[in-house]
């Protein structure tokens, strides 16, 4: 019964999240634009509808149209309950400073799947984080995101909570471990089947007592012989 009252919980929780996503500009047009490119894309998905500014296929919101709202700053966990569905971005016509985007690849931390960003005029596409820039009227079109070579199927166990900038190759990831995406330009490196720990150097399995007993004891002896002998040696060494 409570497990059924936090997962409904939760389902409101995350309605509300996406429903403030999607009427963001409540001072300014509700829906998007007829030239809209989110619009366009969503009207060519089938299953896909407009919800104010969302393109929502399955309750999942795929694009989000922020152009012409008046936004001044952004903030990664805005994007945080939609991160993995998300895969258009549009946030042209803002006066978000230049430095949301070119300094910080966080800004788009979670976004898996993302595919397009739409930005603001004089705003360049990050070139650690995307392929292919093309200028559109006012607008900067980001498309092909630089992501991890995941096309091996591993375990997803044991993630690292360390975040790199990617450079679109898997050796920036230790031994015994691979990358997989974490937005566009970054990536997260995780433990592959059967290593845990610190850079994943630790194989899984039971603790090696008699292993560990015995390397502590042997070196309590070395250490109590060390400081017998030391001893002995300073009480004999005769006097001048």
């Amino acid at each position: 019964m409570h497990q059924i009252f936090y997962l409904s919980l939760v389902g409101v929780l995350l309605c509300i999240v996406e429903c403030q996503l999607c009427s963001k500009c409540s001072d300014n047009e509700q829906d998007v634009s007829g030239d809209s490119i989110i619009k366009s894309l969503c009207s060519n998905t089938t299953g896909a509808a407009l919800n104010q500014r969302c393109c929502v296929l399955h309750d999942n919101v795929m694009g989000l149209d922020w152009s012409e709202c008046n936004i001044t700053e952004l903030h990664s966990y805005q994007f945080a309950s939609i991160g993995d569905s998300l895969l258009w971005l549009d946030l042209s016509g803002n006066n978000v400073p230049l430095e949301y985007f070119n300094a910080s690849l966080r800004l788009l931390g979670g976004l898996n799947n993302l595919q397009l960003l739409l930005l603001p005029v004089g705003t360049e596409c990050n070139t650690d984080a995307w392929e292919e820039s093309t200028i559109v009227q006012d607008t900067m079109l980001c498309s092909e995101p630089v992501l991890c070579n995941v096309s091996q199927s591993t375990s997803l166990d044991n993630i690292i909570p360390i975040m790199n900038v990617s450079n679109n190759s898997v050796s920036v990831c230790p031994p015994n471990s691979h990358c997989i995406p974490d937005g566009p330009g970054l990536h997260q490196c995780v433990c592959n089947n059967g290593h845990h720990g610190y850079k994943c150097i630790q194989k899984k399995g039971p603790f090696p007592y008699i292993l560990f007993f015995s390397v502590s004891i042997a070196t309590c002896v070395v250490i109590v012989a060390a400081d017998y002998i030391i001893k002995w040696w300073l009480i004999r060494k005769p006097k001048r």
